[in-house]
Parts: C-alpha cells; sequence; structure tokens
C-alpha cells in the first residue's frame, strides 16, 4: 500500500452523498467523476464478488509462480522468501473506509483505533498462498507503511487470522521501526535481502515493489516504470486491486488533498484519458 495522505473530512463528506440519490439521477451527480466515487470504489472492495474473484485469481497465480521457482532452486539456495504488503493486500481494510464514508469523516481519523482492533480480514486467497508459500520452505515478510506504532495491533490481526507465526525473526516491518525505514519500502527490502532471496512481491502499489526517482511522479511517469518492468508483473511481482486510495488518485490531484472537493472532482476527472 503508499502511503496514505489526510483526506479533508469536508471533501470526503460532499464526495459521499446518498447513493440511491445518485444512482437515480441522470444529470452531474451521477457523471464520472461526481459524488458516487468513493462509494463505487468501496463497494466494489467491501461487497462485490467480482472483487473477491480478482484477489483469487492474482494469489492463484502468484501460487503457482512461487511453486515453479521453488521447484527450480538448486541445493545450496539462500533461503527464499516472500514480501507482501499488508493493507490492501494481506488484511482487507474496506469496513475502515466504510465507517468514513458513514461518519463523513477522512483518513487519518479512527485509523490508529482501526488498526489496533486488529479486525481486519483476509484478502480473498491470500490465507492459501500464505500457506503454501510456509509448506514450501518460504518465509514470509510483511513490509507495511503503517507507523512502528501500530506494530501490535498489527501483528495481533495478522496471528487472528491464522497468517503470522510465532517465531524468533520479526517478520513484520513497519515504516519508522528504524529511522532509515521510511515511507519507500526499498530499505525495508533490502534488509530481507541480506539474509533472504526476495523471489517474490505482493501488493498493491507501485511503491511496494519499486522506488521512483521524483518524489511526486505523475501518472504517465508511473506507467512508464510498469512497463519497463514488463517481464516482472506476473512472474516475480503481483498486484492486488485497490480502487479506493493510492498513489494513482495522489498524482492525479497533484499530490494535494488540501483542494477542495470540486476541485478534487476537476483533477480527476481532467486526468482521464478519453482516447486510451
Amino acid at each position: 500500500m503508499h502511503r496514505r495522505t489526510p483526506f479533508p473530512a469536508a471533501s470526503l463528506a460532499a464526495l459521499t452523498v446518498p447513493l440511491l440519490t445518485a444512482c437515480a439521477s441522470t444529470g452531474s451527480e451521477g457523471a464520472v467523476g461526481g459524488p458516487t466515487d468513493l462509494v463505487l470504489a468501496t463497494l466494489f472492495v467491501n461487497a462485490s464478488a467480482e472483487y473477491d474473484a480478482a484477489c483469487r485469481t492474482v494469489y492463484a497465480a502468484a501460487t503457482s509462480s512461487l511453486e515453479a521457482k521453488m521447484a527450480s532452486r538448486g541445493a545450496g539456495a539462500r533461503p527464499a522468501a516472500v514480501v507482501l504488503d499488508v493493507d490492501e493486500t494481506v488484511l482487507d481494510n474496506s469496513p475502515y473506509e466504510v465507517r468514513l464514508i458513514h461518519e463523513g469523516t477522512g483518513y487519518p481519523t479512527g485509523w490508529d483505533e482501526w488498526c489496533n482492533e486488529a479486525a481486519a480480514e483476509l484478502v480473498p486467497g491470500v490465507g492459501d498462498f500464505i500457506a503454501r508459500a510456509r509448506a514450501l520452505g518460504v518465509e514470509v515478510f510483511f513490509v507495511t507503511n503503517r507507523k512502528a506504532h501500530l506494530e501490535a495491533g498489527t501483528a495481533e490481526n495478522l496471528r487472528r487470522r491464522g497468517v503470522l507465526e510465532e517465531r524468533d525473526v520479526d517478520v513484520v516491518l513497519m515504516r519508522g521501526e528504524v529511522p532509515e525505514w521510511t515511507s519507500d519500502k526499498t530499505t525495508r527490502r533490502e534488509h530481507v535481502e541480506r539474509t533472504h532471496d526476495i523471489v517474490l512481491l505482493g501488493g498493491d502499489n507501485v511503491g511496494d515493489f519499486l522506488a521512483f526517482e521524483a518524489e511526486e511522479p505523475s501518472n504517465a511517469e508511473r506507467a512508464r516504470e510498469i512497463a519497463a518492468r514488463g517481464d516482472r508483473w506476473g512472474v516475480d511481482w503481483f498486484m492486488l486491486p485497490n480502487p479506493m486510495y493510492g498513489g494513482w488518485d495522489e498524482a492525479a490531484i497533484g499530490y494535494d488533498y488540501g483542494a477542495d472537493a470540486a476541485e478534487l472532482r476537476r483533477r480527476r476527472v481532467d486526468g482521464l484519458d478519453a482516447m486510451r
């Protein structure tokens, strides 16, 4: 998951008018970029069979790839590791997004409390994938941009869902756990690589796989970086769907969630490509 940027409560409230009203309208209320955007994105993750199927598809492909990789490794190879993001890759936080919609508030309101509830369910397919990885002798590391003070709640949530073992090795690597572990996950991947060969990465945002040279890359720059690594997707790197938030939205609005709701909507609509 890409680091989350605070979303003003007033802007969120403006985007979350009652869904039935918006759906019944044939005017601007129901237009692309209109006030149903966040509701529809959250509804897709929270309630649709299509989201379930998409995640299971990704993890089935990841399992097949991992099995092939492990079958081809020599006897003298270093220990193998899988690195997974947490939010919307292992844990499904759509109930938290639902709370924001119902309350008319925005991130980070209630985020720490949600994490410490340790109540998130697993993303479809990930439990079986992690079980298979461990059966193949692969260590699973969780590299998350949740802040370090949320480690206990995060670990408890992972334990409750049966994907975190009681082990001596620390496999839950939080942002800020040590000073050099910033929102850029490169240093944490390098930490894992000191002792393991990373054979597979899973995430819901490009930053879970690579770091950009630009501090605030445009969506065009993000797309070029993805295309340049076309041989890795579906082989070493596996992307989960997340329409609720992410770097793609930050880029679309110019990394400025401080704008009012109308301006945010205008920037998102301007970011659409009618010729694609």
